[in-house]
């Protein structure tokens, strides 16, 4: 009676501080956000609740609270890290991982537009390496399967949608399908509606819009706090002896390529992200959280050997 009563009485207050969409979305996301909190603490990896919580400050989650469109993906990710985090089973988890990742593509794929699916993928993707104590070459491997399956899932999905469209429809919807993905690449010629935009649009034109939707004030602030926090960590590793091994080497190949695939990604759909940068410029945010969680599990690991050393 008393939780029941206290939850109401917030709930209302909530009410009349902030619109219904913000209070609605903390209320579904609270216990999903507290889930994997608590999965990290419970496991003592402590080390990556910041890299996670600065991941959700950089989401806006206000302006998502507003817009099934981007709070779908967002949505999505939140569940995948969950079963992520829930599977501990060694000898079975890799394979529960391959369908924990097409599953993750095809709710993309189902209720996504094109926002930031790689976001998506990449986040879960980091918890799962940095709690996989195999080496490089399996690492690498094993992300490679990963995404394979990632695309499976969302290609798949858009495909299937195609396909059953064109045979309940007298539309020859898959030439319709093919005929977006060339334009939406850059491949097509210029629609009438890409001309109302009055845009340029190219692979440099849209790096440069989804740098410039990225980078606020608020978050330029918090990106160069996060620098220098990087900064001082490296020079405590490196006048504390911090040993760079191979395994380390590794893992930070894995999570550098990680952190291109923004780029990769507004190259790729240079149209799309060119005229909709208010959408997309949340893929940069796995180039935040990518090497973040790197330093984690690096510190992480260190720790874990000098406490085996004494």
């Amino acid at each position: 009676i008393t939780g029941g009563s206290v939850y109401f009485l917030t709930e209302n207050m909530a009410l009349g501080i902030t619109l219904a969409t913000n209070v609605a979305f903390i209320v579904c996301t609270a216990p999903l956000l507290t889930t994997i909190l608590f999965l990290l603490i419970y496991k003592k990896e402590k080390a990556y609740v910041g890299p996670f919580l600065v991941l959700l400050a950089l989401f806006n989650p206000p302006y998502i609270a507003r817009s099934f469109q981007l709070s779908s993906v967002f949505y999505a990710m939140i569940l995948t890290c969950i079963m992520v985090l829930c599977w501990d089973d060694k000898e079975k988890r890799e394979h529960l991982f391959l369908y924990a990742f097409v599953i993750d593509g095809i709710i993309l794929a189902f209720l996504d537009f094109l926002t930031y699916p790689p976001v998506a993928f990449v986040v879960p993707l980091c918890f799962v390496l940095v709690f996989s104590e195999q080496d490089l070459l399996h690492n690498l491997l094993a992300s490679i399967r990963y995404g394979i399956a990632f695309l499976l899932g969302y290609a798949g999905m858009w495909v299937s949608k195609w396909i059953l469209a064109s045979l309940f429809t007298d539309e020859n919807v898959i030439a319709e399908g093919i005929e977006s993905v060339l334009h939406r690449t850059g491949k097509g010629a210029m629609s009438d509606v890409d001309s109302a935009f009055n845009v340029e649009i190219s692979p440099a034109a849209a790096m440069r819009e989804n740098l410039h939707a990225f980078g606020t004030r608020p978050v330029r602030i918090m990106v160069f706090l996060l620098l220098c926090a990087a900064v001082v960590l490296v020079i405590y590793m490196i006048r504390h002896k911090a040993g760079f091994t191979k395994r380390a080497a590794g893992m930070f190949v894995i999570f550098a390529l990680l952190t291109i695939i923004p780029i990769v990604w507004i190259v790729a759909l240079n149209n799309h992200c060119s005229l909709h940068p208010h959408l997309e410029w949340r893929e940069w945010l796995v180039a935040v959280f990518a090497p973040l969680m790197w330093l984690a599990w690096f510190w992480t690991d260190r720790r874990k050997k000098a406490v085996e050393c004494r």
